[in-house]
């Protein structure tokens, strides 16, 4: 009887066996709560976790009232970034990559700065490109119906393929194709319009 009991324990022990599992990493979800000094991108304390995102976070900026957020230095990576409102994201140095689908509604990019799309980047409100700002990455970049690309100064750079749905506008500026992968696909009801000829 005792002998029984005890084969019937060790049977459960082995059959009750954990296996490890895999290492995975799980995007943090960051949102912008302006903390900080309430503008910079840079600044850690104006994140929800009071760090500067990382290429394993998913950012949100879409505080309460409308609100720029500047970057103007250093290379900065996001997973994924959605900025849905009214709020605008200004980058004139520096440069922000990023990894997974994004949106933005609002988009100022000049000066210096740059922004690489590894996936696909849907731009959905107002947006000025000009300096001699870098538009980029290994993704399709839309200009979505009913949005305005305003291309406003100097010769910024496309290096990625920009299809456009809504308006694109260049004004008194050039449009630099940068590479074999730049270029305006203008799709059903887009609108490229330039005040150059040249």
């Amino acid at each position: 009887m005792k002998t029984h009991r005890l084969s019937r324990l060790t049977r459960n022990r082995r059959s009750a066996a954990v296996e490890p599992l895999e290492a995975r990493i799980v995007p943090a979800a960051i949102f912008w709560d302006g903390g900080g000094d309430g503008v910079n991108w840079n600044s850690a304390n104006n994140w929800s976790n009071n760090a500067v995102p990382t290429a394993a976070d998913d950012v949100t900026i879409s505080p309460a009232g409308a609100i720029t957020v500047s970057l103007t230095s250093g290379a900065q990576s996001v997973l994924s970034l959605a900025i849905p409102g009214d709020d605008t994201l200004s980058i004139t140095g520096g440069s922000l990559t990023l990894a997974a689908s994004s949106a933005v509604e609002t988009l100022v990019l000049g000066g210096s700065g740059a922004l690489f799309a590894n996936a696909p980047l849907s731009l959905t409100g107002t947006v000025s490109f000009g300096g001699n700002a870098t538009l980029g990455g290994s993704a399709t970049v839309t200009v979505e119906v009913g949005t305005t690309l305003n291309v406003t100064d100097n010769e910024p750079n496309l290096a990625t393929e920009l299809v456009n749905a809504g308006t694109v506008r260049v004004g008194n500026a050039y449009l630099d194709l940068d590479g074999t992968a730049a270029k305006v696909r203008v799709i059903s009801g887009g609108v490229f319009e330039t005040a150059n000829t040249a």
